[in-house]
């Protein structure tokens, strides 16, 4: 179904246009300062114990504690999964609906 566009529905795109733009660079922003608070205490960690730098890192700047540490995680192979036992994969797969919301030049 195709709709004609309001002037409502017009100023509604514009703020998500808007928020999904100012998300983007805080998002950014934050990955960068991020990664720089990482680099910056593994530096300091390597210096304090060039031997094992991965160990866990605390620092209390002002009324925050900051920790770095080494972690593992286990990530489930859906494809592999499927591909190989595809009935192991069927047995255990939900489908779910949503509502997607997709915004691009017409």
């Amino acid at each position: 179904m195709i709709l004609n566009a309001t002037q409502h529905l017009a100023e509604l795109l514009a703020a998500h246009r808007y928020a999904a733009e100012q998300a983007k660079a805080a998002t950014e922003h934050a990955k960068l300062a991020s990664d720089a608070l990482k680099t910056a205490l593994l530096d300091a960690a390597m210096a304090a114990d060039p031997s094992d730098p991965l160990t866990d890192t605390e620092v209390i700047i002002g009324e925050t504690k900051v920790t770095l540490r080494q972690q593992t995680q286990w990530r489930f192979d859906s494809t592999r999964c499927k591909a190989e036992y595809p009935e192991v994969y069927a047995a255990f797969a939900k489908q779910t609906s949503f509502l997607k919301l997709d915004v691009r030049l017409a």
